[in-house]
């Protein structure tokens, strides 16, 4: 496998509720195990911030289709390279919904997210690289 990580920022057309967010996990998960993706969705304030990992071709594809996606407006790709290992190798699709307060474990990954969402750095350390590294030693 030519095993990658993408991550994208885009904007929710709609307020998402508990219900509704709990139904994009499960398609997600459906989805995302039929083509060995794992990865990470996170939500707050009409927002969404995705990590996904997997072959290089099949990510391409499950962004192109994001891209086209009705529920998702401003889609911008921040990050796509090489990795050498998954991060989420147990979950098909993890997700935190940092709008309805679902993570009082993990206080700084709002902070993170805020920052790789307007393209910050966190004392000096892009966003995107704390984002990863919160990933690789907390979870």
């Amino acid at each position: 496998m030519n095993l990658y990580q993408l991550i994208y920022k885009s904007y929710a057309t709609e307020r998402l509720t508990p219900e509704g967010f709990a139904d994009i996990l499960v398609e997600a998960r459906v989805n995302n195990e039929k083509k060995h993706i794992t990865g990470s969705l996170l939500y707050r304030d009409g927002a969404f911030l995705q990590i996904l990992e997997g072959d290089k071709k099949d990510l391409l594809a499950v962004f192109e289709k994001i891209e086209r996606d009705a529920r998702h407006t401003q889609v911008e790709l921040l990050h796509f390279e090489p990795a050498t290992q998954r991060l989420f190798q147990r979950w098909s699709m993890q997700m935190f919904n940092l709008s309805f307060g679902d993570t009082p474990a993990f206080p700084e990954l709002k902070q993170i997210f805020t920052a790789v969402k307007n393209k910050e750095k966190i004392d000096g350390v892009p966003g995107i690289k704390k984002l990863l590294n919160f990933f690789k030693t907390k979870i």
